[in-house]
């Protein structure tokens, strides 16, 4: 332990260091795959309560220093952005190399520097220190700033209110510490090889007394809070806390995505594609299999298929009843409604609509006569 702690801060660290770790183990092995990025933001939180009391122990060590050593926060604005973006939208792999390769390489030259070269590190820890300071303005502003407009873009259409505002608190407090973070970081910087009375005190007195009461107090609430969402984020813990009354809002039904759907799927008829199926449609809508899955389910669809039959028949509908579609025959406006099978269509119509597209055709005649016939002759 940390002889500079008192025993019970130094037992509330080892507590909440073993809970984020332990919570971020049980997130990677059993929760969602979307949950990967807070499961491994919650590692990096509980890594850090151990730098600061094991630090003399494994700070010496190669594999103390890739465990507990500095420089994961490198990764912490591309975290909570992918764990923001993908609540409401496919994460690509692409978007993982772009995001996190810079990251990658600053944390891969702080372990190499400190491993291999350490005395080459040590002699320039200042320029180190302000490496990395700018890199995290630079990244905790520009994720900022993607991470606002994911959840006015996607968050807030895609799920319910309850889960929205939980998942927008939690990117507030969590980027709010992170800031407070960089502001000490900055302080500390400044503060170093200076030798004035300012910065003696600066870097002595103060940054000293807001770590110890503002930011450490504020990092110990905000793990316990971390610990908290994340136990509540593992679908199947919330539905065995919270029952049945869970059921309603279906975890994050939310994620139905079911503006995107609308706008691609149906306004621009995306169904009409005869050779549509559910892999070409999750691409082009750019969402994933179980964001889709969700929307069906909260729209009450058996399956993608019926879900895309039922569009193709109103398609139909829609199309007998438009008096320009009057050349076609049966079968052209089967297929531009997107079935391209005459069976399958005839199925299809009978089992949703009771009837024959011949008897369905029929009978739209017939209102049409009885309507011309109800006119009265001005001759």
């Amino acid at each position: 332990m940390n002889p500079d702690f008192h025993p019970i801060v130094n037992g509330i660290y080892l507590l909440l260091g073993v809970q984020l770790i332990s919570v971020a183990i049980v997130q990677l092995i059993l929760g969602p795959k979307k949950q990967v990025y807070l499961s491994l933001l919650c590692l990096i939180m509980g890594m850090w309560f151990f730098r600061r009391f094991f630090w003399e122990h494994w700070g010496n060590n190669a594999l103390g220093i890739i465990l507990v050593g500095g420089y994961k926060e490198v990764f912490i604005g591309p975290l909570i952005y992918f764990y923001i973006h993908s609540k409401w939208k496919s994460v690509s792999t692409k978007q993982l190399l772009v995001h996190f390769s810079i990251p990658a390489v600053l944390y891969l030259r702080y372990i190499v520097m400190r491993i291999g070269f350490s005395e080459v590190y040590f002699a320039h820890s200042l320029l180190n220190h302000w490496l990395l300071v700018s890199f995290l303005v630079v990244s905790y502003t520009t994720y900022y700033v993607l991470c606002l407009k994911d959840i006015k873009v996607g968050l807030k259409p895609s799920l319910l209110r309850r889960a929205y505002l939980r998942t927008k608190w939690f990117f507030f407090s969590v980027f709010t510490f992170q800031l407070m973070g960089i502001f000490l970081t900055i302080l500390s910087t400044l503060a170093q090889g200076k030798e004035s009375d300012f910065w003696t005190y600066l870097n002595g007195t103060l940054i000293y007394y807001f770590d110890w009461a503002i930011e450490t107090p504020y990092h110990i609430a905000m793990s316990v809070y971390v610990v908290i969402y994340s136990l509540f984020e593992m679908p199947y813990l919330r539905k065995l806390i919270m029952g049945n009354q869970m059921q309603v809002r279906k975890e994050e039904v939310g994620e139905n995505v079911s503006d995107k759907i609308a706008f691609r799927f149906i306004k621009e008829k995306l169904f009409t594609q005869s050779d549509l199926n559910l892999n070409k449609s999750l691409e082009v809508l750019d969402i994933s299999r179980q964001d889709f899955s969700n929307y069906l389910k909260l729209e009450g669809h058996e399956s993608f298929s019926a879900f895309v039959n039922g569009l193709r028949v109103a398609e139909f509908k829609r199309l007998v009843e438009n008096k320009e579609y009057l050349k076609y025959d049966l079968v052209s406006l089967a297929e531009l409604a997107g079935f391209n099978s005459k069976a399958t269509f005839n199925r299809v119509f009978k089992t949703l609509e009771g009837n024959t597209p011949k008897e369905f055709v029929k009978s739209i005649q017939n209102k049409e006569q009885n309507v011309d016939n109800s006119k009265p002759n001005t001759e």
